[in-house]
């Protein structure tokens, strides 16, 4: 349709748009996007902002009956060849779209027309009104203009039911607990097949949990002792390591440098003394208390089971 009167509508109010009914400027509302006017001069697009990027809201209003005809579409890009800040969309269509497009333009000019004409209020009028007296006018004319105007045909629901609402549920029912009888016959049939299934399938695993240990055990150490142990294995992620030099302090945050320098001080840090202690007396004291003999116990105790035999002559 024409639409001689534009008939701009702002749905950015916070009275309006905070309405759970208007679902899309609800959205928008909640997601901080303001309408920012003073951008553009025009009084009739409006433009929003949010997170300091300023865009502009358009309508495409495409019929359903195209969709057989659409090719493709793309987003051209103006550059510097315009000063809008629109990116047009170019649509590419099938030829034989013209042929259906002439047969039933006549029709849609009556349809347009109409519709002008049943659109007579001023915009100022238009504008004082509410978002829901403007939402019913502009509908209440593009329905009138549509039943003057458009052909329609009438469709007849065709099918009854066979059998009362109340009674297809009781059927469903019904196969639900023969399906489940059925089950019930089945295992009552075969109680001593399913119990030796279950016993083959218990020692089957149980053969492959033993098989597994054999092979860990051959070829993977850790995990063979992680298993019998029944332990797994935890990390501690280091996202960053700070190196406490005399000189030159470093903090670490690249993942190789964090790895090389982990390994570095656990090869390094703690000297590992390859010479074990001569004596006792050489321990730590908490070792060499453990290891020293009881003073309730007498150091001659074995001396009788050292000693030699004495020979004898028979």
């Amino acid at each position: 349709m024409h639409l001689d009167q534009f008939y701009p509508i702002f749905f950015n109010q916070s009275q309006i748009a905070s309405k759970r009914i208007y679902r899309l400027f609800n959205f928008l509302l909640s997601n901080s996007y303001v309408d920012f006017t003073p951008a553009n001069s025009s009084t009739s697009l409006g433009t929003f902002q949010h997170a300091d990027v300023i865009t502009r809201i358009n309508y495409i209003w495409s019929c359903s009956l195209l969709k057989s005809f659409l090719l493709t579409s793309i987003i051209f890009d103006t550059c510097d060849d315009s000063l809008s800040d629109h990116n047009p969309v170019i649509t590419y269509f099938d030829s034989s779209l013209l042929c259906s497009s002439v047969k039933l333009a006549p029709l849609w000019d009556d349809f347009s027309a109409h519709t002008d004409t049943l659109c007579n209020t001023p915009p100022t009028t238009f504008a004082s009104w509410h978002i829901n007296r403007m939402c019913e006018y502009l509908h209440s004319s593009i329905i009138a203009g549509a039943f003057a105007v458009l052909p329609s045909r009438t469709i007849r629901n065709d099918h009854f039911p066979k059998l009362p609402k109340e009674l297809e549920s009781l059927i469903q029912h019904y196969r639900f607990l023969n399906r489940v009888l059925h089950s019930i016959r089945i295992l009552r049939k075969y109680p001593h097949t399913f119990s030796s299934s279950h016993d083959q399938y218990q020692d089957f695993s149980i053969k492959a949990h033993i098989e597994k240990h054999d092979l860990d055990f051959d070829t993977d150490i850790s995990s063979f002792i992680n298993s019998a142990l029944s332990r797994s294995r935890q990390r501690i992620v280091l996202d960053r390591v700070f190196i406490d030099h005399s000189t030159a302090p470093r903090l670490l945050t690249d993942p190789l440098d964090i790895s090389d320098a982990v390994v570095n001080h656990f090869q390094h840090a703690v000297p590992v003394k390859s010479t074990p202690p001569l004596h006792i007396s050489a321990l730590p004291d908490r070792w060499r208390s453990a290891y020293s003999p009881m003073d309730s116990i007498s150091p001659a105790i074995y001396e009788s089971l050292l000693s030699p035999l004495p020979w004898k002559n028979g």
